[in-house]
């Protein structure tokens, strides 16, 4: 909007109006006077007023020709003045004029960046979002599994302390056979030379009678040895059977040890496996975590540069332009 321009006629009636007030006076009561203007047209008004204050106390005796020359060319002069303040005037203008359009045109680009960044803010939202779901869902899988590894824990200490009750019963059962073995053996020993020395005896005492009853005594000896030896073999025979049973027990005992040696290191195995699941859900969850910040702190400072950086230039753009636009004292 251009400002109003103060004509020469103004200007000097307003000096002779404040000059007849016999008070002190300046331009800027010149200028409310006149009701507006640049001081760049009503400084050079009021110095040509002061000059011309004393002809025009001489006016009554100066010839009217010269004073309609004097105006005139005060006039003419004043004219050029103020056409070329004109002219400087409308040229602020249309710079104002496109300074504006200019900066209406980077605030339409402005609110359109602006759009964008709400739209990219909202997706980054919706990416977080997922991300939170998939946090709370891999601790969920990971309470889980912490619960079945503790279940499984639990599981494998009473299989631990089962297997070492059955290692000591085992230990214990091959010991005591181990001692029924050698009791019996002692036993089968002592039965057996007792029984040869009983025989041994019998075997005199017949020999004796056999000799009194010569060949009938002798075939009955010999029968008797034959069902001796039979019985012999037939305990021998049942303590081998005894002593077979034994170490077949034992076998069974180890093979029982063995196989639950082999289930405890099966448990162990599936223990460690969850472990590293464990480790594994662990690792997931901190790549969620961080890629969660960094999509926060990008938000962040996308949202602060927008904020800050474009607005402060668009703003210090604006009072440059004001700046520029403001009619300078000196001219």
């Amino acid at each position: 909007m251009s400002r109003k321009i103060a004509t020469p006629a103004a200007v000097f009636e307003a000096c002779d109006q404040l000059d007849a007030s016999d008070k002190p006076w300046n331009r800027e009561d010149v200028r409310l006077a006149v009701g507006g203007g640049g001081y760049s047209v009503i400084d050079p008004l009021i110095q040509a007023w002061r000059k011309l204050k004393p002809v025009k106390a001489l006016a009554s005796s100066t010839p009217t020709t010269l004073l309609h020359q004097v105006a005139e060319t005060l006039e003419l002069h004043f004219s050029q003045y103020i056409g070329d303040i004109e002219h400087r005037e409308i040229e602020r203008t249309r710079i104002f004029e496109s300074s504006i359009s200019d900066i209406s045109e980077r605030m339409s680009s402005v609110d359109a960046e602006l759009e964008q960044a709400k739209a990219s803010n909202l997706g980054l939202t919706q990416d977080c979002s997922g991300l939170r779901d998939t946090i709370e869902d891999g601790r969920n899988n990971l309470e889980k599994k912490e619960r079945a590894l503790l279940k499984l824990q639990a599981e494998n200490d009473e299989l631990r302390g089962l297997i070492l009750r059955l290692e000591k019963q085992s230990d214990a059962a091959v010991k005591q056979h181990e001692l029924d073995v050698k009791v019996q053996e002692q036993r089968y020993e002592s039965n057996t030379s007792s029984m040869l020395k009983a025989h041994k005896l019998e075997l005199l005492k017949e020999k004796k009678e056999l000799s009194e009853r010569n060949t009938q005594a002798e075939n009955r000896l010999m029968l008797l040895l034959d069902k001796e030896r039979t019985e012999a073999k037939k305990l021998i025979s049942e303590s081998l059977k005894e002593r077979d049973l034994v170490r077949q027990k034992e076998q069974d005992s180890k093979e029982q040890a063995i196989k639950f040696k082999i289930e405890n290191k099966a448990l162990q195995d599936k223990v460690n496996a969850l472990l590293l699941d464990k480790e594994k859900q662990n690792t997931s969850m901190a790549k969620a975590d961080s890629r969660y910040k960094a999509l926060h702190q990008e938000f962040q400072s996308f949202q602060k540069h927008n904020e800050s950086i474009k607005f402060d230039e668009l703003r210090a753009t604006v009072l440059a332009l004001q700046e520029d636009l403001k009619p300078k004292q000196n001219d």
